[in-house]
């Protein structure tokens, strides 16, 4: 058996349009193995790569586009002996039965900001309640809230069905 510790360079090689790439496989033996790929298959691989790496940069950027320049800074609130970011909100207002259309115009459904004292917190707001959570939390939440709504949508139409269907009984 052959070993090495490193692998040599991807070299051309002229076998009517095959690459190859010489690669380690590292385990408690360490082995040289040569893979052969088409120039397609590796063309293919080169886009792949070059669109995540597209898609990478882009996730870094997108979400400044879509906060002001107030939402993005963090300001000193003597008051809160913090530092902290305008806040983000939902133009749909809060919908608790329980309290008047007043109230519920007053109160975003959803809200958040950055408040930033002994370490880094995303205060988020569903309606009259805030929870303060670590900025990984909110990712969290994030991901739950993209999963419910998909979920709730599937509500109203099942929803929409019956509404539809009582209508046409009463009819």
């Amino acid at each position: 058996m052959t070993h090495s510790t490193a692998a040599a360079p991807a070299a051309f090689e002229p076998l009517g349009g095959i690459v190859s790439g010489d690669g380690v496989r590292t385990n408690e033996d360490v082995e040289r193995t040569r893979r052969y790929l088409t120039v397609e298959q590796a063309e293919h691989m080169s886009k792949v790569a070059d669109q995540l790496a597209e898609d990478r940069a882009r996730e870094h950027t997108e979400p400044a586009g879509l906060l002001t320049v107030a939402q993005q800074t963090l300001v000193f609130d003597a008051g809160l002996g913090a530092y902290r970011t305008a806040r983000i909100e939902t133009d749909m207002r809060d919908v608790d039965s329980i309290s008047s259309d007043a109230e519920n115009a007053r109160t975003p459904l959803f809200s958040a900001e950055m408040v930033v004292a002994d370490q880094v917190e995303l205060w988020f707001g569903y309606g009259t309640t805030i929870g303060e959570v670590s900025p990984g939390k909110a990712r969290e939440i994030v991901a739950e809230m993209r999963a419910f709504a998909a979920r709730l949508e599937a509500l109203c139409d099942v929803a929409d069905g019956i509404a539809a269907d009582d209508y046409e009984a009463r009819g």
